[in-house]
């Protein structure tokens, strides 16, 4: 599980910290020949769409070899947060980094883009009037409607399209408690009705929307609409611990297994000095920043930690922050330029870059990235052996594994299918000829009749041949080639592709839902069998044109060795004849069976007496 608070724009420093894990787990990775964590399955190429300029070039002088081409991409573009981590929570800037990262899957430098992009939009326009603090204009420091537009161009451009619009949940073999069953779990029920179909975006507003920063978000399709706001007030400004208790209530006590846990670097005060604040207001924001303090839940988690170690309970916990490292307000943006995106909030970013550095130059805080990426780094390599890795690793439907399989085979099936129907068609116009042209020879008068007969039905037969291989070469054409290429619309195309075969070769059985293989699924399973009828036909060419070289054969054989085959034939039959008599004449009790009385004696004397 991986966790990530809320802060605003310090989001980035738990980006830039995510990001250097990223390349401690590359390192690993790359030791162990995987040059990204889609091993064993294939890179999909569409990751490497908004390159810099310098992983571009890069890119361009690999040349046309995959291996170079991949490493030319930064270590931490070619690894997903997504492969390590099973959970990715937040609160507020923090949930807004868990849907990046998990829901949508990007990369860390695709997520980092995103966000300043996202930072230099909202918190580089704040309102000009502030009814909080003049006294006049909106109540809110920010325009909401601006957030929802940068949230819905952010998901319509990184979504990916899966099919149905869902993500089946994959579960793994355990050896831990597989039986166990939870009894209480030690969680909090926080929503009793269903659950509600809310977009993206519409997630991503509701989660941050900051109290006096945006509107909160009003929800209009529940009977009474609800005001959804930022939770991270208390506790929940780290979620670590309610997400923990929620996950084992989904999943059993004992279910966590690593925990990485990364904070913003707040301070441990609010700077009150800039703006007009009054006595009562510096004491309001002390008191609220205190309530809001993440690290309250960290000292909890490291005591649940000590109680449970050695039990069935323990995990492994991993927190990376510096608290009181940044006095950086969520929305400090420095300077604001609106229209200058290069330079908009220069000095903010320069500043959480320049504190990440010195973070990370401390021994602890490698010995802590290191241990955490060596965990990290086992349990995806362990499940990458495993058959259901792949629809996790590229949120396949269906049955693991079987789709591209079979996409695979059909592809090459058609490619050899090509090449022997173009093999046929010109084998068979070549018999076809040679047989027209046999019709000429004088001799062909004077031969037996069934020379005739064999070369009209090799020639009827190598023009059906000739036929029917041009009509199987025009309905591969039309179906043109699978695609085995990775597409943002997930595993659809592949479905589509089967869906197109089928009919031509293979035959679907439905198979009933079985919860022994340990995936959680609502279509059952996939499988086919081989279509007799339709295998017949596309062998048709090929036997027609075996058939029409065996008959032109024979009937080349007849006509010229037809005295010799009737002079074997009639010798074969007297040889036959005379050999069965010859022997039944021969043998040794075949006689009369009468004796003279001096033979008899002479047969029962010992043979010492002759």
């Amino acid at each position: 599980m991986g966790f990530a608070d809320g802060g605003g724009v310090r989001g980035l420093w738990t980006l830039y910290v995510l990001q250097n894990l990223m390349e401690a787990i590359a390192e690993k990775e790359e030791a162990n020949k995987n040059l990204h964590s889609f091993c064993p399955w294939s890179w999909p190429p569409e990751l490497a769409s908004d390159l810099d300029d310098v992983e571009a070039q890069k890119t361009l002088d690999a040349g046309d070899c995959d291996e170079d081409k991949l490493r030319a991409l930064r270590s931490d573009r070619r690894y997903l947060p997504c492969h390590y981590f099973d959970y990715i929570c937040g609160t507020s800037t923090g949930a807004l980094i868990a849907i990046m990262l998990g829901r949508l899957r990007m990369t860390i430098p695709d997520c980092i883009s995103e966000y300043k992009n996202m930072a230099h939009i909202i918190f580089g326009r704040p309102r000009f009037f502030i009814a909080m603090r003049f006294g006049m204009g909106s109540r809110y420091k920010y325009d909401h409607k601006v957030a929802e537009k940068v949230y819905q161009d952010v998901v319509g451009r990184r979504n990916e399209r899966l099919p149905g619009n869902r993500m089946e949940n994959v579960r793994f073999p355990m050896s831990r408690g597989p039986c166990a069953t939870p009894k209480d779990p030690d969680s909090d029920t926080t929503n009793y009705e269903a659950a509600q179909g809310l977009d993206i975006w519409q997630v991503a507003r509701a989660a941050t929307a900051a109290k006096f920063y945006f509107k909160p978000w009003k929800y209009r399709n529940m009977p009474n609409a609800i005001h959804l706001t930022d939770g991270g007030f208390g506790p929940a400004n780290n979620p670590t611990e309610l997400a923990r208790k929620e996950i084992e209530g989904l999943h059993g006590r004992g279910s966590t297994d690593v925990i990485v846990s990364i904070g913003t670097a707040r301070g441990t005060s609010p700077d009150t000095s800039k703006g007009f604040f009054t006595v009562a207001q510096r004491t309001t924001r002390q008191v609220a920043y205190q309530l809001t303090d993440p690290e309250i839940v960290h000292k909890g988690l490291e005591e649940k930690l000590s109680e449970t170690q050695g039990s069935a309970q323990s995990f492994d916990y991993h927190r990376l922050n510096h608290p009181g490292g940044l006095q950086i307000e969520l929305d400090e943006w420095k300077p604001r330029k609106p229209r200058s995106e290069k330079t908009s909030g220069s000095k903010t970013r320069k500043s959480i870059r320049d504190h990440v550095n010195e973070y990370l130059l401390r021994r602890e805080v490698r010995k802590e990235i290191e241990d955490c990426a060596a965990k990290l780094v086992e349990r995806r390599q362990r499940r990458s052996r495993t058959r259901e890795w792949e629809r996790f690793a590229t949120v396949a439907s269906g049955q693991p594994g079987e789709q591209s399989k079979l996409i695979h085979h059909v592809d090459r099936w058609r490619a050899r299918k090509f090449q022997e129907l173009q093999f046929i068609s010109i084998a068979s116009a070549i018999v076809a000829a040679a047989v027209i042209g046999s019709f000429s020879w004088n001799t062909l008068s004077d031969a037996y009749w069934l020379t005739s007969a064999f070369w009209y039905s090799s020639l009827i037969l190598s023009i059906l041949a000739i036929l029917l291989a041009a009509q199987q070469l025009a309905v591969l054409q039309l179906l043109g080639r699978p695609n085995r290429q990775s597409r943002n619309d997930g595993r659809s195309a592949e479905k589509a592709d089967i869906d197109r075969y089928l009919p031509m070769m293979l035959s679907e059985l439905p198979q009933p839902y079985s919860a022994s293989d340990g995936l959680d699924r609502t279509e059952p399973i996939r499988k086919w069998k081989p279509r007799w009828k339709m295998i017949f036909t596309w062998q048709c060419p090929i036997m027609f044109m075996s058939y029409s070289v065996l008959l032109f054969m024979a009937g080349l054989t007849i006509l010229v060795a037809v005295v010799y085959l009737s002079t074997a034939v009639s010798a074969g039959a007297i040889f036959a004849f005379c050999s069965f008599w010859i022997y039944h004449y021969i043998d040794l009790d075949h006689g009369s069976g009468d004796i003279t009385e001096h033979e008899a004696e002479i047969a029962a004397m010992p043979f010492s007496h002759l």
